[in-house]
């Protein structure tokens, strides 16, 4: 059962990287480009310094808001999905536009008053990693593909990640104080981050050929992801038994060179992006629209936008704190199963009615209506290899290898079994 199992788990993960990495990451990317593209044209294009002001200061006060919105929009998210279905869409819109605003306009702020130079890259690295690693959240600047692929749920659609999250819900203050600090310090030490790799790129890697710059960078980018795809489990393993300065030092140098190889894929794809589209303003609209629209129909299109901050694992758990969140087609196959046990459980309950059950037992005639009631259903968990599996392994093991036979007393309910059978055994 185990082989089945972890065949099922390594397919999975394969689709997933291979889906990421040729077809994901690639519309995430031409999104955000032309999103870029269409911001510059639109958003006081004949004076730049007001320009990349107002991007800024409006992009990270609309991000706040929805920090602050996000719990409310997911209360409404799970009343109906007649209006979690329109909701999602326009506030996926909405909230790429803010993203972009504050990245472009924090960006461009730094590219105009630090100036340009290998001395402006490298400050940037080395202020923004120390910021976001003292912070606690470095992972934060590796939550972007080709890094991150998971399917849309109304649960987690509106999220919005904040440092102490799980303190600031106590008080509405702390809630605000935390949000603030989350968009307002950890985010533009991710952008700073961000902005001194890239623009250290583009002095070491041919700057002279815009053409062959771009293609050594994407091909890092592309080789490099794989290469990490395939490091994250034996490396995530390792790191566990690590002590608490050792694990610190080893994660800390696995997200730079994680965000170092995405920054090469996002940088290598916008330059090919440039040379093919030309700046033509009725192809930007096209291939941001078409590209989210894609996204959309994948169910994946929150991943286009940043949803808060990232919260580094504690030193010495046992969390999988190196594994990438890439498990889109393992949350569908999950789904499906899930789907599949309850409308099994549902032609039991159909077919096995509760008061024929209690009606059975009365006459103390209970074994044979116990086997037919869960076999079934337990069965399945057991043999389809889910993660319910250790729960009810023990339950199953009984049944099908000792051959046990349970008689329950009359003070047992066969309603309580009917929801949880492992309080009974």
């Amino acid at each position: 059962m185990a082989r089945s199992y972890s065949g099922r788990i390594v397919v999975s993960a394969i689709i997933d990287h291979l889906l990421l990495i040729s077809i994901v990451a690639p519309l995430v990317s031409v999104y955000w480009c032309g999103m870029f593209f269409l911001v510059d044209h639109y958003v006081f294009p004949k004076d730049y310094v007001t320009s990349i002001w107002f991007t800024c200061l409006f992009g990270f006060s609309a991000v706040f808001v929805c920090h602050v919105v996000h719990e409310r929009l997911t209360r409404l998210a799970q009343l109906t999905d007649a209006l979690y279905n329109p909701l999602a869409r326009f506030y996926s819109i909405i909230l790429i536009i803010v993203i972009v605003f504050q990245w472009r306009g924090f960006w461009y702020i730094l590219d105009h008053y630090l100036g340009p130079g290998y001395i402006s890259g490298c400050a940037c690295i080395a202020a923004g990693f120390f910021l976001v690693a003292t912070s606690g959240c470095s992972k934060s600047i590796t939550g972007v593909v080709p890094f991150i692929f998971i399917a849309d749920d109304k649960t987690n659609y509106f999220i919005a990640l904040s440092k102490f999250s799980h303190l600031s819900s106590r008080s509405s203050v702390l809630h605000l104080v935390d949000h603030l600090y989350s968009v307002f310090y950890i985010q533009p030490s991710v952008i700073i981050v961000w902005r001194g790799v890239w623009h250290l790129q583009d002095y070491v890697i041919y700057p002279k050929d815009f053409l062959l710059s771009g293609t050594v960078t994407l091909g890092v980018g592309v080789v490099g992801a794989f290469l990490c795809y395939i490091i994250q489990w034996p490396l995530n393993s390792y790191v566990k038994r690590l002590p608490k300065i050792s694990r610190f030092v080893v994660e800390q140098l696995w997200r730079i060179i994680v965000a170092t190889v995405a920054i090469c894929y996002w940088r290598g794809s916008w330059q090919f992006w440039a040379l093919a589209f030309k700046g033509d303003l009725f192809t930007m609209w096209f291939v941001t629209v078409t590209s989210a629209f894609l996204l959309c129909t994948f169910n994946c299109w929150s991943i286009a936008t940043l949803r808060g901050v990232w919260v580094d694992d504690p030193l010495d758990s046992q969390e999988d704190s190196i594994l990438l969140d890439v498990h889109y087609c393992t949350e569908i196959v999950s789904t499906i199963e899930k789907e599949q046990m309850r409308k099994i459980r549902t032609m039991e309950n159909e077919t096995y009615p509760m008061s024929a059950l209690d009606k059975s037992s009365a006459n103390g005639d209970t074994s044979s209506l116990f086997l037919n009631h869960v076999s079934t259903a337990q069965k399945f968990d057991y043999f389809r290899g889910s993660d319910e599996r250790q729960e009810q392994e023990p339950f199953a093991l009984g049944l099908d290898t000792h051959n046990v036979m349970v008689t329950l007393g009359r003070e047992f309910s066969f309603n309580s079994w009917g929801e949880s059978p492992e309080s009974v055994i």
